[in-house]
Parts: C-alpha cells; sequence; structure tokens
C-alpha cells in the first residue's frame, strides 16, 4: 500500500534560552514534502472562501535560500484578491510567559502588497492577545534574499501560538529557514504594546 504522505519528520529542537519547546514535527526549512509537493505540517493556501484559487504554495526545488527547498506562495492572476499564507502552530506550554522570537528569510519578485512572516497569541475563545504580521514593513517589489526578526510577547493567558508566512497582494514570494526562539520573560515595553 502507498503511503499518502511521504516524508520523515524532521527532528527539530527549537532555540531557547533556558526553555525547551517540544518540537519534533516542525518544517522550518520547507525540506519536507507531502507526495504531492506541498510543504509537510503546513497548511498553505488563499485566505479568502470567495477567492479559493487566488494563490498557490509549492515547494521550490529552483529558488532556495539553502538546504534544497522554499516555500513559493505565488499569486494567479485572474484568481481574485486577499493573501496566500502557509500556517503551523507552536505548543503553547513552553512559551507562556515568554516572548516568541521568529525569524527567517524572504525573497520577492515584483510583489504589489507585501511579504511577510506572522505570529499571532490567541486566548479564551481564539481571541487574539498579540499578533504581528509584518504589514508596516511594506517588503514588496523584487528584493533577493532578506532576512526578518520580530518578537511577540506570550501572555500567561494565552491557549494557541500559530506562526508562518503570508504574501498580501500580488506577485510571487519565496520564504526559508524560518527559525523560532524562546526568549526568557517579557519585557514592559512588550507587555504594555499586547494590550
Amino acid at each position: 500500500m502507498k503511503a499518502l504522505i511521504c516524508f520523515c519528520i524532521l527532528a527539530l529542537s527549537v532555540s531557547s534560552g533556558s526553555a525547551q519547546l517540544a518540537t519534533s514535527k516542525l518544517n522550518l526549512g520547507f525540506e519536507e514534502a507531502t507526495c504531492d509537493g506541498r510543504p509537510a505540517v503546513w497548511v498553505a493556501g488563499s485566505s479568502e472562501q470567495v477567492y479559493p484559487f487566488a494563490f498557490r504554495a509549492l515547494l521550490d526545488e529552483q529558488v532556495f535560500h539553502s538546504g534544497r527547498r522554499s516555500l513559493h506562495l505565488q499569486y494567479i492572476p485572474g484568481g481574485g484578491y486577499g493573501f496566500g499564507v502557509a500556517t503551523d502552530s507552536l505548543p503553547v506550554a513552553g512559551l507562556r510567559g515568554n516572548t516568541a522570537r521568529i525569524s527567517g528569510w524572504i525573497r520577492t519578485a515584483k510583489v504589489r502588497g507585501f511579504a511577510g512572516l506572522w505570529l499571532r497569541v490567541t486566548g479564551e475563545g481564539k481571541r487574539p492577545i498579540a499578533f504581528n504580521n509584518m504589514n508596516d514593513s511594506a517588503f514588496g517589489g523584487t528584493n533577493d534574499w532578506t532576512r526578518f526578526s520580530f518578537d511577540l510577547p506570550v501572555a500567561d493567558s494565552a491557549e494557541s501560538v500559530y506562526f508562518g508566512v503570508l504574501l498580501a497582494g500580488t506577485g510571487d514570494a519565496w520564504y526559508d529557514d524560518l527559525n523560532i526562539e524562546v526568549i526568557q520573560g517579557i519585557s514592559e515595553a512588550e507587555q504594555k504594546r499586547s494590550h
């Protein structure tokens, strides 16, 4: 019997000051693929139900920052508007009361809008507590590989932490070598910003 998903789970430890996250299934370099060529463990596609075919998410073996692959989010002309996204989640237990730092490399071609990393912390009832999607970065146009990073506080009341990459607008964006770090504690400035 053929396996539906042909990938090996990559054992990966997320770096941190002194806290460790139990993360054996993350595919932060987009090296692992399903049999149909999608990034293993990621949920990827268009944002809008009205325009479900506006974006395509695929692994690219020709354009990458390191390794053998990158994730390519591609706007499909005539497919509608909105944003393309790839999403994964983190185990919240090791993050509560600390700061999560996401970093990664992005390359763009003819982006009208912006490409970015994103991180969302939710509380009771999936209510957003903290969120950043780099919409203020204005990283559009055509750019070679550029590294981005930002921090987000994870409150003690957090129930889930989601992260990913997005392309808002048109064009093409590639993502590679993501990293998640745990920074011990939450600074006063971050606490004030998240409320």
